[in-house]
């Protein structure tokens, strides 16, 4: 019912695999999934700080940094695991025609910030 997404509780590096899952939405729970070594969660709504990232995957850095920044400037907290949403597929269209939303949820409002 959506676009395929992964979601980064911890980002592969050079010195590990990362902890990720890979995720297709769906409209209801399918019980016929239950003998599938799948797990079904349901993620919650709330704010989020995205960002449309077009072209190659392996270019996303500069991406990530913007809204990263973005969270930063503002005081909001990150709350969740950075996700990926594929909004089209290297099987359709030219590596730079790849449309990638990145997207980290924050707390909805800014957090108090000490000033020294």
């Amino acid at each position: 019912v959506g676009a395929p997404f992964t979601l980064y509780y911890q980002a592969p590096d050079a010195d590990t695999a990362g902890d990720i899952a890979m995720c297709v939405p769906i409209a209801e729970r399918l019980d016929e999934l239950d003998s599938v070594d799948l797990t079904i969660v349901e993620i919650a709504a709330g704010a989020a700080a995205s960002i449309i990232h077009e072209g190659s995957y392996d270019d996303m850095g500069r991406s990530y940094a913007a809204v990263a920044a973005w969270i930063q400037e503002r005081g909001h907290r990150i709350v969740g695991p950075a996700r990926e949403v594929y909004m089209n597929s290297p099987a359709e269209v030219a590596e730079a025609d790849l449309r990638t939303e990145i997207l980290f949820p924050i707390e909805a409002e800014p957090t108090a910030t000490e000033s020294i």
